[in-house]
């Protein structure tokens, strides 16, 4: 990667999933390849913020676990000068761990030690607003408050790329405004950020650029309004 301006660059990216089918009369299923992605070549600049739309299933979380480095690729090459970090709903994994013991772990993760990581936990949860809930098991967290974990966890060691999945479009609204200051202070400071949303909102007031994708492949990739009215032009056809 010889671009100095490049933060991301993806070429003739493909990604398939393997499945199994089992038709009527016959006794063992038959393997076969779904396509999640289909050819995607995709260029993020330094100091760029693109958005990420399209319906479900259409490949938005496929796209951004290959960019990170969680899924890779079928064919196709992905280059970065750092890293790109990944946060989402998903990010921790052990639901019936305490609150306080999941956040623990994820910065264990990111290098801290036993003491600092307990007290940085606990900062970040108070941040959250989740005291209440910080020896409770995550499980019994609500959508919005695993946002608003997951937010402030994305602030761990200021990653230079950061690739953000449906984590604004479902904090609670008291958590918007706050959640906005950040997320304006992390683009600023970051090499580049992606962003997937179903809030057309978050998109057009965070993303200059975004990117449409439909059945695997971009099908729009410009000015954010313009592709916010792509993408509402393809639910509404038949």
């Amino acid at each position: 990667m010889t671009d100095p301006s490049t933060a991301l660059l993806l070429k003739n990216v493909s990604r398939a999933f393997k499945v199994r089918k089992r038709y009527p009369g016959k006794l063992f299923s038959t393997p076969s390849a779904v396509p999640g992605l289909k050819d995607v070549n995709l260029r993020v600049a330094q100091g760029e913020a693109v958005g990420l739309i399209g319906a479900n299933g259409s490949g938005k979380t496929t796209l951004l676990k290959i960019m990170s480095g969680a899924l890779m690729p079928s064919s196709g090459t992905v280059l970065a000068p750092f890293r790109p970090r990944l946060i989402s709903l998903n990010g921790l994994k052990l639901p019936n761990l305490s609150v306080l013991e999941n956040t623990e772990l994820m910065l264990r993760a990111h290098g801290r030690k036993s003491k600092q990581a307990t007290r940085e936990a606990l900062e970040l949860i108070e941040l959250a607003e989740l005291g209440e809930k910080t020896y409770l098991p995550y499980n019994t967290l609500s959508t919005g408050m695993k946002a608003r974990l997951g937010f402030y966890l994305a602030t761990i060691n200021r990653p230079e790329i950061l690739l953000m999945d449906e984590m604004l479009s479902v904090a609670d609204g008291r958590f918007q405004e706050t959640a906005q200051n950040l997320l304006r202070s992390m683009i600023e400071q970051s090499q580049a950020i992606v962003i997937a949303s179903h809030s057309m909102k978050t998109i057009t007031e965070n993303c200059s650029r975004t990117i449409v994708m439909h059945k695997g492949t971009p099908v729009f990739d410009g000015a954010s309004h313009e592709a916010v009215a792509t993408y509402l032009g393809i639910k509404r056809r038949p």
